[in-house]
Parts: C-alpha cells; structure tokens; sequence
C-alpha cells in the first residue's frame, strides 16, 4: 500500500519520467486535473495493483488531456468498490442529495424511459407520491448509475437529521457541482441489502465516472474513523466546517427506499 509518487520509485527509470511528464501536462490542462494530480499524493487507501494500472493507462495514452482522462477512468473502473468497509451500522440508513435532473438523467442513461424529458416529468410526479407507491412504482429503479455516494450518521440517527434545509447550505455541505445549481434539491433516505457493503471512498470512484472536484482522499483522522468526509466548499470551511462522514457503496433500488422524498429549496 502506498501513494502513487512513491509507488513510481519503483518502475524504470524511463516510463516513470515519462508518466511524470505526461501528468504535468495534464495537471496544467484544467483546475479539475490538477485537483486530480494532487489526490494521487494524498490517496492513502489504494493498493499497487490499482496505481499498476493507471500507471499502464498513462504510458499507453497520448497527451491529449481528454483521452489521458478516458484512458485512468478506464483504468479505476477495474477497482471499484475496492476500499476498506465502512464503519458503519448493518442498518445503517443512509442518505444523498441529489437533483430531480441528475435522477432523471440515471434514470434515462439506463433506459427506463425513452428520453431525459420523459424521466424528469415521471420523477416531478413521483417527489410528491407516498412511500408504498414510491417504493412499488420504483422497485427495479437504480438510483445511481455506477457508483452511489452516501452520508449518515455514526450515532444511528437519520442521515440529515439536524441539517438546516436550504438546498445552497446543503450543496455546500456535500460538495456537490458549483455549475449546475437548480433551485432546489431531494433528498433521498434508503438502506443497502445484505449483499452490499459500504466502503470508505478513495480516488479510484471519484474519478471512475464523472470526475468530482469536490473529493478528497481520506485522512488519518477519517481512516481512525472509518468513513469518508464530504470535501464542503471554500465558503464553508472558512467558517470552520469540515463536512459530514460519506460511504459509497454498489447503486441501490427504490424499493430500499426508507421515507418519502424530501425537497429542500
């Protein structure tokens, strides 16, 4: 186990100056890379078997920032799910934040409707219905694509118990996308089947889909810990935030679905 800048002090010479090269071109492309390049220095929880392959993926990509890019999440989605377990409750009920347009657009990528416009009316309609109905009409429904990032509470309460309900705070506090940032948010509560495990997340699903700027490698105090930590924006740590304990685990259904969908404006 180890950092991927001490994991390079182990290959030839040669391919480790190029892969440095390589990923100082990168880092220089966009904001987003470099966030990127800096995790890999602090990524505490990977093994060599998964820097073996983002080192092969960088050495047989060119230095076109987007194909480097396909090329390492190409590469981490070999890996997924591959962090230490979470310590977390087996009933544990755990929470996300997300938009009715990122839900839909799950929903329409999977192809349980025909277009993004048609999944976005079916959600509007289902925010409002109860929670047998919710759970029957959304039984086979995954509500993420690859990977599902989730909150809770350590202490066994609910996973937004206590949280002011404006949705900016909220996007603040789970570091959701500055970019897209509707008027509003849901909140969805649900547990994980027995077959599911929910593990510390590490740099291999934050970059194995949509890159997120807003990750950050667990820390000692989170690995003590056992769970993640949300990476809040700017704002809020400034004012002494550190964000809320985070899990990912394997996409749930709707059935698993524990209370009726809030929406926070």
């Amino acid at each position: 186990m180890g950092r991927f800048f001490s994991f390079l002090h182990a290959i030839e010479k040669t391919e480790r100056k190029l892969v440095l090269v390589k990923l100082k071109i990168f880092a220089s492309a966009s904001s987003l890379n470099g966030q990127f390049h800096r995790n890999l220095d602090e990524e505490r929880l990977v093994s060599d078997d998964v820097w073996r392959d983002v080192v092969k993926a960088i050495l047989d990509s060119s230095t076109d920032p987007s194909k480097l890019r396909d090329a390492i999440r190409a590469a981490f989605r070999k890996h997924l799910f591959s962090g230490p377990r979470a310590k977390c409750s087996r009933h544990a009920i755990f929470g996300r934040a997300t938009t009715c347009e990122d839900l839909a657009r799950t929903f329409a990528a999977k192809h349980y409707f025909g277009s993004f416009p048609g999944a976005l009316s079916h959600v509007r309609t289902m925010k409002r219905r109860e929670l047998p109905a919710l759970r029957e009409k959304w039984r086979d429904f995954h509500l993420a694509s690859y990977v599902m990032w989730s909150t809770f509470d350590p202490a066994g309460g609910r996973p937004f118990q206590g949280l002011k309900r404006s949705s900016q705070f909220l996007r603040a506090l789970f570091g959701l996308d500055k970019t897209d940032s509707p008027s509003s948010l849901i909140l969805l509560e649900y547990t994980i089947p027995d077959g599911s495990i929910a593990r510390v997340p590490t740099i291999v699903e934050a970059y194995a889909g949509e890159w997120l700027y807003h990750f950050r490698p667990a820390g000692p105090f989170e690995i003590e810990a056992g769970y993640g930590r949300t990476y809040v924006w700017d704002e809020l740590a400034r004012c002494g935030e550190s964000g809320r304990p985070e899990v990912v685990h394997e996409p749930v259904t709707g059935f698993l679905l524990t209370s009726e969908i809030e929406e926070v404006g």
